[in-house]
């Protein structure tokens, strides 16, 4: 009996290619499966990787990513437009970042401008310059923010843990989600709108204005000032949530 030449196991089929590149051309990889390492390399980059790990050695200055069911590791991107769908982001470092996720795990070490479009994803961000964008059904955990941040949360958690700019400016439009600021040496104003929403503040808050501006929708008002001279802004409006301002 003849052999049929395409029956076989397609699950052991291992294809390995190592490819050498002139270190500053422009690189475009597509990958269905498996992984791709790229070291030694300083060009442009664009590449489209499912079912398969992504590592970037190097730093590059431009990098356009698609990931689906895979991990990228890179070290440092300065302009990164990166899009993960299931699966993860390791990154150390990059100036200017568009994220686009998607039930992915998250993690970088320092951005220093970060538009993110998140959905049903676990993030945390040691130390970010300024952020924007939206969270649908995501945590996010921010260690150290240098900067501003305007989010759009709807059903997501935010944690804001350590704020190092006297002049940041933190503006949230949220729809019942939970919201965690530290706000430990950063003096500011402090306002909040929320309809159904409940908004914690510590005691050492002064000049603290509370108004119920429609009884049937519960829609309060608060207004409040902390520390001296403040000179950052703290704005929270938007449907039910809680609202955890803290001292630690």
């Amino acid at each position: 009996e003849k052999a049929n030449p395409f029956d076989f196991d397609r699950s052991n089929v291992q294809i390995d290619y190592k490819v050498y590149v002139p270190q500053k051309v422009e690189l475009e990889v597509i990958n269905k499966f498996g992984d791709v390492f790229i070291e030694d390399w300083v060009g442009i980059l664009m590449a489209d990787v499912q079912h398969g790990d992504m590592w970037i050695s190097d730093n590059l200055n431009k990098a356009d990513v698609s990931i689906k069911y895979g991990k990228l590791r890179a070290k440092n991107i300065n302009y990164a437009n990166i899009d993960i769908t299931n699966g993860g982001l390791d990154m150390d470092h990059a100036n200017t970042m568009r994220l686009n996720s998607s039930g992915s795990n998250i993690e970088i070490h320092q951005v220093e401008s970060l538009e993110f479009y998140s959905n049903k994803d676990e993030v945390d961000i040691r130390e970010i310059g300024t952020l924007y964008g939206n969270l649908k059904f995501s945590k996010l955990r921010l260690h150290r923010l240098k900067k501003d941040i305007d989010l759009n949360l709807k059903i997501s958690d935010l944690w804001v843990k350590n704020i190092l700019s006297a002049t940041s400016k933190i503006s949230l439009e949220q729809e019942s989600s939970e919201i965690h600021i530290n706000v430990i040496n950063f003096p500011h104003v402090f306002s909040a709108t929320l309809e159904e929403g409940l908004v914690r503040l510590p005691k050492s808050f002064h000049d603290v204005d509370s108004k119920m501006l429609d009884k049937g929708k519960k829609l309060r008002e608060i207004k409040a000032k902390y520390g001296k001279k403040g000179q950052g802004h703290i704005s929270i409006s938007g449907k039910k949530g809680v609202v955890l301002i803290k001292e630690i």
